[in-house]
This record gives C-alpha cells, sequence and structure tokens, in this order.
C-alpha cells in the first residue's frame, strides 16, 4: 500500500507553521519567514548575474502591458466592484505613512513570495504539475488580496511571478518584481 507523507521534512513542516503564522499574526511572521529564509532555504548562488538581469529586464518590459492591458479590461467588464479598501483610502485622503510605504512595497512582498513562491509553489510541485501549482498558487494569491476587481490581475501577477521564480531560480527575482508593481500601483494610487 502506498503511503504519502506530505509534511515529509522538517522545512515542509517549518513552512506550514509560517504559512499559517502569516494569517494569524501578520507583524511577527516577518521574523519567522526571514529566518526561515536564511537558516532553512538557502537558495543557489546567482551565476552570470549580468545576463540573468538582461533577461529580467526583457520579461518585465514583456510583462507590464499585459498586466495593464488586463487591469483596464478588468475595470470595463466589472465596473460596479470596489477597488480594495486600502486603495479606495489612499485615493480618498491622497496621504500615506510610511509605515504603510514600508508594508507595501518591502513586507508584503517579501512575505508573499516567500509564502506563495518559496514555500506553497515548491511544496506543492513536488505532488502536482508545475501548471497546477502554479494555478493553485495564483488562486490563493488573489483570495488572499480578498477583492473581486482585483483578481484576475492578481492572478496573472501571481503566474508570472511563478515563471519569473521558475526561470531564474531565485526568490529575489519575484520579490524585486513584486516590488516594482506595489511601487507602480502605489503611484497610480497617488497620482490617479
Amino acid at each position: 500500500m502506498l503511503k504519502i507523507n506530505l509534511l515529509s521534512t522538517e522545512k515542509e513542516k517549518i513552512g506550514l507553521i509560517l504559512i499559517a503564522s502569516y494569517f494569524i499574526i501578520p507583524e511577527i511572521s516577518l521574523l519567522l519567514i526571514v529566518l526561515y529564509f536564511l537558516v532553512l532555504n538557502q537558495e543557489k548562488k546567482i551565476y552570470n548575474l549580468k545576463e540573468k538581469i538582461k533577461d529580467f529586464v526583457s520579461i518585465l518590459l514583456f510583462f507590464i502591458p499585459i498586466i495593464y492591458i488586463i487591469s483596464l479590461t478588468t475595470k470595463a467588464l466589472l465596473p460596479d466592484y470596489q477597488e480594495q479598501r486600502i486603495v479606495n483610502e489612499i485615493k480618498q485622503s491622497g496621504v500615506i505613512s510610511m509605515r504603510l510605504i514600508t508594508s507595501i512595497l518591502i513586507i508584503a512582498p517579501i512575505i508573499e513570495e516567500i509564502i506563495f513562491r518559496s514555500i506553497l509553489y515548491r511544496y506543492l510541485k513536488k505532488y502536482t504539475t508545475m501548471l497546477c501549482s502554479s494555478i493553485i498558487v495564483a488562486v490563493s494569491f488573489s483570495i488572499i488580496h480578498q477583492n473581486i476587481l482585483a483578481s484576475t490581475v492578481l492572478f496573472t501577477l501571481s503566474i508570472f511571478l511563478t515563471i519569473v521564480y521558475e526561470k531564474f531560480g531565485n526568490i529575489l527575482f519575484p520579490i524585486a518584481v513584486h516590488i516594482l508593481f506595489n511601487s507602480i500601483m502605489l503611484i497610480l494610487m497617488l497620482y490617479n
């Protein structure tokens, strides 16, 4: 009889605890996730950095217009749905605190990428195909943001972040894309 142990390694058990901690105590989970990343989940060193950066920029230039088109299409198809609560608050006040900027531009991308790509995606990929794992992670990523209007953009972003993670084999690249994405969204919120 075939017996599958879904939590076969210490890293997988700790990864699931970190995911749970993110939903229960997000502020403390950052420290735990950074420790996990630094101690238990060391990535391969980046070789040929110049070539990887060139490829990375090419991919970004391809991706940005796609996300923009999906965003415009979603807004046109779903005009009755509200944007995320935080987006509305920022647009209405026109002011954003340094704590919120830090959270949006640094903390959230690092935590979300480590949870969704470095832990959840890698875990799922052991038991399913790359495509199935990517879709499950993308749906989860969309759901966690709790907004219908943003869900298609976030789903697409998540798929793209997984492609970047697979292509470059290092979590730093999806973190960089996520930071860039959030930066662009923040600028559009403040000046739109």
